[in-house]
């Protein structure tokens, strides 16, 4: 019985030191505080975010910046629907950037940005329209075929087609394709610019 205690006061002494190690040494994670605050930045929380940003040891801005950039980043993505819904994500990168004191060096990434997206939505929308057309076409077309032996009209309807699906999902796949790689190019100088700030 006296072995299996000592066994155990080993891991017991092994699991201390580990998490001992494993705890940050500088005291609080200052990339998960940031994060938070790219999450407050969002809510429009500006003047809180600067307060805290002003006591911040000047060790700490890297991390803390790269972990509201890993917020607000996140939020900056291929939209599914029609909407705006990275513009809050650019807001706060703005109000961000003039915090860190560094003027309107972003401005014309972060416009590019929005006109990118825009442009997604619009081809997306285009994608979608010229494939219902096409379908509409070949859906006429087999009626007219069938004509009247085949007695009643089938009256597809292109989202509830497989084929429709697969093909609107590859044009999709092609197009997010394209959009992420300047997407990703504009994300990293974004994060370059405001990590050389802190």
């Amino acid at each position: 019985m006296a072995e299996i205690r000592s066994t155990l006061d080993m891991v017991m002494e092994r699991a201390d030191r580990l998490c001992a190690e494993a705890a940050p040494q500088d005291g609080p994670d200052h990339e998960q505080q940031g994060m938070r605050a790219g999450a407050e930045l969002l809510r429009g929380m500006t003047e809180e975010v600067e307060r805290r940003l002003a006591a911040l040891p000047a060790a700490a801005r890297p991390s803390w910046i790269k972990g509201v950039l890993a917020t607000l980043l996140r939020n900056i993505a291929l939209p599914r629907d029609d909407g705006s819904p990275w513009r809050p994500a650019l807001d706060a990168l703005r109000r961000l950037e003039e915090s860190l004191g560094g003027g309107a060096g972003l401005e014309q990434i972060l416009a590019e940005i929005d006109n990118i997206l825009g442009q997604y939505n619009q081809h997306r929308r285009q994608i979608l329209t010229q494939l219902e057309e096409a379908f509409q076409a070949q859906a006429a077309q087999m009626r007219q075929d069938i004509g009247p032996r085949g007695g009643m009209d089938m009256g597809l309807s292109p989202a509830n087609h497989p084929k429709f699906q697969e093909e609107l999902q590859r044009h999709y796949d092609q197009l997010n394709e394209q959009y992420l790689g300047a997407l990703q190019q504009y994300k990293r100088a974004i994060g370059d610019r405001l990590l050389a700030l802190a």
